[in-house]
């Protein structure tokens, strides 16, 4: 689920495509919903359109698309809930809340959520 490599001000969100069967119409987006672990206050979303966000096929299942999204300008070595919605005329349910931490330096954080 997740792969831990880390930057200090950055987070590689990726997230599995929704089931056709649990689709409600044509998926138009997403939405990346992400705060600082005990600062609510700090809740940013993003809007990443399907036409934008960065799609890789697996290898296990070709039919399956896994999407990716990188968030920038965090802070250093400070935790962040994470969830993913898909929208299509309005937005569907949240992913769990992940709980990731940024790196102290150096690297890119890598996390799944599914």
């Amino acid at each position: 689920m997740v792969d831990h490599n880390g930057s200090s001000t950055s987070l590689l969100v990726t997230w599995s495509e929704v089931p056709y069967a649990d689709q409600n119409g044509v998926i138009r987006g997403f939405i990346i919903e992400y705060r600082v672990k005990d600062d609510p206050g700090t809740t940013t979303y993003v809007n990443v359109t399907e036409s934008s966000v960065s799609v890789a096929r697996r290898k296990k299942r070709a039919a399956v698309a896994s999407y990716l999204h990188q968030l920038a300008g965090l802070r250093i070595w400070t935790e962040y809930y994470v969830t993913v919605a898909a929208y299509t005329v309005s937005q569907g349910p949240s992913s769990m809340p992940y709980l990731v931490r940024t790196d102290e330096g150096g690297n890119e954080e890598y996390f799944l959520i599914l």
